[in-house]
């Protein structure tokens, strides 16, 4: 089950990427639009949908795997391997979550479209940005 829910992880994770690149094009070339449209309603809809599965799958498998460790913190600070998915992925990762949960509580309040496209850019772009930068691209099964 364990690998089941660490190549779905991984496939989720790509939609999350594919979405927010989407959220991040809409956003820049929306500045000059009269409405946020249904497709940019949509597309953070799904963005949010998709980074909240993938929160919880990813919340399963931090679990199991720190179950695993032994909760043992100290060991898991001294190694890189075990601190870079114990905590460091899993911190990023839930700061480009509630980022991405931001954009969408704020794209449905704001009435002016300039302004919801551009929180969609910004928003975006550092959830995207964190999100790169903490993928454990060495152990990413889809690379594999």
């Amino acid at each position: 089950m364990h690998t089941g829910m660490l190549h779905l992880h991984s496939t989720i994770a790509l939609l999350v990427l594919l979405f927010l690149v989407f959220g991040i094009v809409r956003g820049a070339m929306g500045g000059n639009r009269e409405a946020f449209g249904a497709i940019d309603k949509r597309i953070t809809l799904l963005t949010l949908i998709f980074a909240h599965l993938q929160l919880l799958i990813g919340l399963y498998l931090w679990y199991t795997r720190m179950s695993g460790w032994g909760w043992d913190m100290g060991m898991i600070m001294r190694e890189p391997g075990m601190r870079l998915l114990g905590v460091e992925h899993f911190t990023t990762m839930l700061i480009a979550i509630v980022l991405i949960t931001v954009v969408r509580s704020r794209t449905k309040k704001m009435t002016e479209a300039k302004k919801q496209y551009r929180s969609m850019l910004i928003g975006y772009g550092i959830a995207l940005l964190l999100v790169l930068i903490r993928i454990p691209w060495n152990q990413w099964s889809l690379i594999q």
